[in-house]
């Protein structure tokens, strides 16, 4: 399998159980899997000698067991996996990384060693959710006048008739959202929507930040939301907004209703009290959206009638 063609994401988590997979690309062989248990790892041969050491939650070891060859092992925990991409992804986007792992790794250590899990994990959601609302807006552009940015309100599109509010994953199957402050799914208007975007790396054939971003600059957008991404993304980097590229695997709308489970301020004055809700500065909590009724995109665009 090729290097340039992989689905990052579902050729390194699915179907490889305590098993690694050879992936031949165009500067080398590596591999990727799972040793055991809850644990993922890319396995890169190579007759180099590495000091065990740790770069944020990533532990890279020599390893000569697995494959009965010298090799260099990057591991990371199962649960850490959408964001050990990101990382995983900056290596094999490197051309010398296959041909020179420990040379690229201690360049790179420099800038992934100050990145822990929490930061990270942050990071992702950062660049993986204003893609997710860039590559929707690329597809329905009669949005744009609506669409908020990443210095918005608590909705990602606002208008008088609809809100949306966009939550970008990774992963397939689970269908779990982040609920990221008290008020996010509060709205007076009769349409409030919550779109789940799944996306997927796509190192080949994929779009950037900066090739969504060149598109969408174009269209009726607020000049201030328009320099709100403009400064996210010189904050991510030119590398990162060129390089690092995604595709859309799908969009499911819900609609936030009666039958929605939700926490705002006035559900929670109605239980707690208002001087009792008054202390509370803050809420996070997460909604398992499976099982709830949805539509597809262009469904739900037609529903909308913009």
């Amino acid at each position: 399998m090729s290097v340039e063609k992989i689905d990052w994401v579902e050729q390194i988590t699915q179907g490889m159980h305590n098993q690694l997979e050879p992936i031949e690309g165009q500067w080398g062989k590596f591999y990727a899997g799972s040793e055991i248990d809850n644990l993922n790892c890319i396995v890169v041969p190579h007759s180099s000698q590495i000091s065990e050491m740790t770069i944020g939650f990533f532990k890279i070891t020599n390893e000569s067991e697995l494959l009965d060859i010298d090799c260099i092992k990057i591991e990371w925990k199962v649960e850490q996996q959408d964001s050990a991409l990101l990382f995983i992804d900056d290596l094999l986007r490197t051309e010398e990384f296959l041909n020179a792992p420990v040379k690229v790794l201690m360049r790179k250590r420099s800038v992934w060693k100050k990145i822990n899990e929490q930061k990270l994990d942050k990071y992702r959601m950062e660049l993986t959710g204003l893609w997710g609302e860039m590559a929707f807006l690329k597809r329905n552009p009669k949005l744009d006048s609506s669409w908020t940015g990443p210095a918005g309100t608590d909705r990602d599109f606002n208008s008088p008739k609809y809100d949306i509010e966009v939550k970008t994953t990774f992963t397939k199957s689970k269908k779990e959202i982040r609920i990221s402050s008290i008020d996010q799914l509060s709205s007076d208007k009769d349409l409030f929507f919550i779109l789940l975007h799944g996306i997927g790396l796509a190192p080949e054939d994929g779009e950037s930040l900066k090739d969504l971003y060149n598109i969408i600059k174009n269209y009726d957008i607020n000049p201030e939301v328009i320099f709100a991404v403009e400064k996210q993304m010189i904050l991510f980097g030119d590398s990162l907004c060129s390089d690092t590229k995604f595709r859309s695997r799908f969009a499911q709308a819900y609609k936030v209703d009666q039958g929605f489970p939700v926490l705002n301020k006035k559900i929670l004055e109605n239980i707690l009290g208002r001087r009792k809700m008054s202390r509370i500065t803050d809420l996070k909590y997460s909604v398992n959206l499976s099982g709830y009724n949805h539509m597809e995109e262009q469904e739900f665009i037609q529903y909308l009638d913009i």
